[in-house]
């Protein structure tokens, strides 16, 4: 059978997330919630609206997502003092305590990804994944 892009990329998605969620799981952290854990670190005080249409979740997902973040005291929603209808999202201690564990993460995967690659070799790929993702967008 012919090998595509595709299939490499599922591969190697699948692979990611079991060792993100082997690493994560003393914290009761799966993928689907890091994400969000991501995103708010980057985008503090960001609305949950805003963190669902940038992750591509819908209201009832992002609601449940929110609930079980706060439930493990992730994340806390503070009402927007100039409009009480808005809840800005923040992280917690342990929220950015998880939010600084991905990034080791992320990149103790990627060393482990690229070890059998030279550095020339990395920044081609690197940069082939920019255009193919840019021209996924388009």
């Amino acid at each position: 059978m012919e090998r595509t892009f595709a299939g490499y990329i599922t591969e190697l998605r699948r692979d990611f997330t079991s060792y993100c969620e082997k690493e994560l799981e003393q914290d009761n952290i799966t993928l689907g919630l890091l994400y969000p854990i991501i995103y708010i670190a980057k985008h503090e005080g960001c609305t949950q609206k805003q963190l669902g249409e940038s992750l591509f979740m819908d209201n009832g997902y992002v609601t449940r997502t929110l609930k079980k973040l706060e439930s493990l005291q992730m994340i806390k929603r503070i009402t927007n003092d100039d409009d009480k209808r808005i809840i800005n999202l923040f992280l917690t201690d342990n929220g950015k305590s998880v939010f600084e564990k991905s990034r080791m993460l992320f990149k103790k995967w990627d060393e482990q990804v690229f070890s059998g690659i030279n550095n020339k070799e990395k920044e081609q790929i690197m940069s082939l994944m920019q255009k193919i993702k840019e021209s996924r967008r388009k």
